[in-house]
């Protein structure tokens, strides 16, 4: 948001060391070159370690863990497992590179063609490191984890409404009940989309005919024996299953946009006037994102949604603000306002994310000091996009509730406060979980990731101390450290991190961006060495580690 004139200052008083971090990224550096090559490798060796070793907990004993999945029991058992997984990454690393050395073309179709191959690079990885899991696992649960009422229960919910107005009315009522677990700690949002896709498809064979279609009959097969064996109740109708399967894929689609959201991201905070080396820097961090553990293991779950919404959210609060023409932030600030009420009606895990955003603005004002000249239009701007992204979204939410009477605010309220119980009835030891979580976010996220994550945060604040040219990217990655930072050391989330910070993951990728000279993502080796480190420890995390329990096998 900083003008011109704040830009060209920064950066002519900060030339020398801009020219000089460029030279040592390509001339210096082989030694802190190898130190990083080792620090990947032992990673990868200590990410095979603890999964493999089980004797490790992963978690706190007698508090949460997550169970282990079989390992691979013959070389057929091996090769069958790995394959799909392999021919992936190879395809993955030839497009990156192929793309990559073009990234100088700014042509709309160019840049429509990256956005196709990242959405394809990253739906074709994640379906081949889902097969890393043993069978029945990778083919039941896909379906099974939707539809299982004891684990979600969103379907379940959505398939026994009568009247969804009735039920609407009715839910504020519902969360003062107190359930701790699913329905009581959740807005309306997931359960409507799951009623909504029953709709589809019970008014529409064509649309039926279509998604069976998309499904293997091993899978059905496998799928209507576990529902006989499980004795839920009513067994799913054909147009039912159907539903379910559009759920699924519906999930996958959304998910695989994450690293296309993460480009744009990128390429609006890099905030230089070398536009092809920050593209590339965002492309390379988009196609690393691909190749995020978590987003396999928990896929189709909808915590997985939430790293593709909530950056999305995060996107469009910082495009409100550093977008130059006032007309375009007054639209973006619409948008932003009902995609943040949108997000809302799903998770309020997009809170921290809220969060992030407004972390941002302040760490900014505060860089912006440094040119006082330009602070009072600084503070003028960002106040007209807050005040009109919280219009939209007040009246979104008062549309709603006299259309509905649902009171979303009171149901939000009462959201949190079930979420508060479920430690009295579950509880925790808080210490422990403030050692485990942040190795279990390593795990989820990946440990090439990660240390390119921890540099870059390390840079992001050694940058801001040296009063250098501070990039929005280095402002966003200090706001999104604080953030985690407060909510690691609040213990609101005490186990499971792995799955309930899926809409952290993104964040790292961010930050890795943000990584200075020497060993970074601005380096093209650098950078294919942390892509085959990610794309390992996502094989073994998705092969090893069951993030359903009843499937664990």
């Amino acid at each position: 948001m900083a003008s011109s004139s704040s830009h060209d200052h920064q950066q002519a008083t900060t030339g020398i060391s801009s020219k000089s971090a460029a030279t040592s990224e390509r001339h210096g550096g082989n030694g802190s070159s190898l130190l990083w090559k080792i620090l990947l490798v032992m990673g990868v060796i200590a990410t095979a370690w603890l999964l493999l070793d089980t004797r490790m907990s992963l978690g706190v004993p007698s508090e949460w863990t997550w169970p282990r999945l079989m390992r691979p029991d013959g070389f057929w058992s091996l090769f069958d497992r790995l394959v799909p997984a392999l021919f992936a990454a190879m395809a993955v690393i030839g497009v990156s590179l192929f793309v990559d050395r073009r990234m100088e073309r700014r042509s709309i179709l160019f840049q429509c063609g990256v956005i196709v191959a990242l959405w394809g690079m990253a739906f074709v990885w994640q379906a081949a490191a889902r097969q890393a899991a043993p069978s029945p696992h990778r083919e039941l649960r896909p379906l099974w984890i939707l539809y299982d009422r004891y684990a979600t229960g969103y379907f379940w919910q959505a398939r026994e409404i009568a009247s969804t107005d009735k039920w609407l009315a009715e839910y504020s009522d519902r969360m003062k009940q107190g359930d701790v677990l699913h329905e009581g700690t959740h807005p309306p949002g997931l359960v409507l989309w799951n009623r909504w896709a029953l709709n589809v498809t019970q008014n529409s064979p064509v649309m039926t005919d279509w998604l069976f279609g998309t499904a293997s009959e091993e899978q059905l097969s496998m799928f209507r024996e576990m529902e006989t064996q499980a004795r839920f109740g009513k067994a799913l109708t054909r147009s039912e299953l159907a539903a379910l399967q559009l759920t699924v894929l519906m999930s996958f689609a959304f998910s695989a946009l994450l690293p296309v959201v993460v480009y744009s991201l990128l390429c609006l905070t890099g905030e230089t006037h070398e536009a092809n080396r920050e593209s590339r820097t965002a492309w390379r961090a988009a196609v690393v994102s691909i190749a995020i553990p978590t987003l396999a293991v928990f896929s189709p779950r909808s915590d997985v949604l939430y790293a593709t919404s909530g950056l999305i959210l995060l996107t469009l609060m910082l495009a409100a603000v550093l977008s130059s023409r006032p007309i375009v932030r007054i639209l973006i600030s619409v948008l932003c306002g009902v995609w943040m009420f949108g997000c809302l009606m799903f998770s309020l895990a997009h809170v921290p994310v809220l969060v992030s955003g407004l972390i941002f603005l302040v760490v900014r004002l505060l860089c912006e000091r440094w040119v006082p000249s330009n602070t009072d239009r600084s503070v003028f701007r960002m106040a007209i996009s807050a005040g009109v992204a919280l219009a939209a979204f007040v009246c979104c939410v008062f549309v709603f509730w006299k259309a509905s009477q649902c009171n979303l605010a009171d149901v939000w309220i009462q959201n949190l406060r079930n979420h508060e119980a479920f430690y009295d009835q579950s509880p925790r030891t808080w210490w422990k979980w403030l050692l485990v979580n942040p190795l279990e976010l390593t795990l989820a996220v990946g440990v090439g990731l990660s240390l390119m994550g921890i540099k870059g945060v390390w840079d992001s604040i050694r940058a801001v101390v040296r009063r250098d040219f501070v990039t929005a990217n280095v402002q966003l990655t200090l706001a999104m450290f604080l953030t985690w930072l407060m909510l690691w050391l609040s213990g609101k989330n005490m186990g499971e991190a792995a799955r309930l910070w899926c809409f952290l993951t993104p964040w790292v990728v961010v930050a890795s961006a943000a990584a200075g000279a020497r060993f970074s993502l601005r380096d093209r080796g650098a950078w294919l060495w942390v892509l085959a480190v990610q794309c390992i420890v996502s094989v073994l995390t998705t092969g090893l580690v069951s993030g359903y329990l009843q499937l664990a096998g």
